[in-house]
């Protein structure tokens, strides 16, 4: 799985980035936790931009904040701070409660720390893809407790999201027993939740479509909008190989020799719209 990352990643990236991307290379790692740390792309102290925190895929169990650092660079170039965020991977001694509770303090870490960090804490955004997209969107929907109550980014952006972790018939496994709901993005969604961008490939089988839009039947309305945009004959992280999709991304598969044939178009287009739907929201016309 974690070579599957890399090589969408390898697909998705360099091939893909402008000059003005390249522009900004490499991160500077804050801790937010003990041993574990924010990837943060632009941004400089004093400074007052927006900022996304973006969640990597990996089925919960693997992946690295280096598979979306081209999407964060990406956001840079636009002046958003782009922070890529490392969370506890599942296995022996995390599962994804503890993964979400990390999504929960990056969050906080930002918010509080915003003018060291050159962020403006009024316009702090979500960004995940796939298992990413599961923490992002629950940090939005049942949101994350605060000494001034709940907490939520201000915009939800996803890519290929799990908005129901259970249509990864692992994720209760690696629960191990605790309840699957309070984790379940779709039973929270309600007028609560912030403006939504979900772009996804039309022929999803791991993360379902059907399931983006019941997500956002469940809080559209005139002054949130929740968008969906789906890519016609693509599958799973914009993959045009849809056969064994779970194959392809189920992180307990070892035997299967299937590999994504990512499209880059959408991979690219994706990034424009998120870029675009942040300027709608006004995150980029302050």
């Amino acid at each position: 799985m974690l070579r599957l990352l890399l090589s969408v990643t390898a697909l998705a990236g360099g091939l893909l980035i402008s000059d003005s991307a390249r522009a900004v290379e490499e991160p500077r790692e804050v801790f937010y936790k003990p041993g574990s740390s924010l990837h943060i792309f632009g941004g400089k102290a004093g400074g007052h931009a927006p900022a996304v925190l973006l969640f990597h895929p990996g089925g919960w169990t693997e992946g690295a904040p280096s598979i979306v650092y081209d999407t964060a660079r990406h956001f840079a170039s636009k002046g958003i701070v782009g922070i890529a965020v490392q969370y506890r991977l599942s296995g022996a001694a995390a599962t994804p409660a503890d993964a979400f509770a990390d999504a929960c303090s990056a969050f906080l870490y930002v918010r509080q720390n915003a003018g060291s960090l050159g962020v403006d804490a009024q316009h702090i955004a979500a960004y995940g893809e796939s298992a990413g997209g599961q923490l992002a969107a629950l940090s939005a929907t049942r949101g994350c407790p605060a000494k001034d109550g709940i907490w939520r980014p201000q915009l939800l952006m996803l890519q290929s999201p799990a908005v129901d972790p259970t249509s990864a018939n692992w994720f209760g496994r690696i629960l191990k027993g605790a309840p699957v709901d309070p984790y379940r993005p779709i039973l929270f969604a309600d007028h609560h939740t912030p403006p939504t961008l979900i772009v996804q490939g039309e022929a999803d089988t791991v993360t379902p479509l059907v399931l983006a839009r019941m997500f956002c039947a469940r809080i559209d309305r005139p002054d949130f909008p929740c968008v969906v945009v789906a890519y016609p004959k693509l599958g799973h992280y914009f993959t045009r190989k849809l056969k064994d999709q779970d194959g392809q991304f189920d992180p307990f598969i070892t035997d299967s020799d299937a590999e994504p044939d990512v499209d880059k178009a959408a991979v690219e287009d994706s990034r424009k719209r998120f870029v675009d739907f942040m300027n709608s929201q006004g995150f980029l016309t302050r």
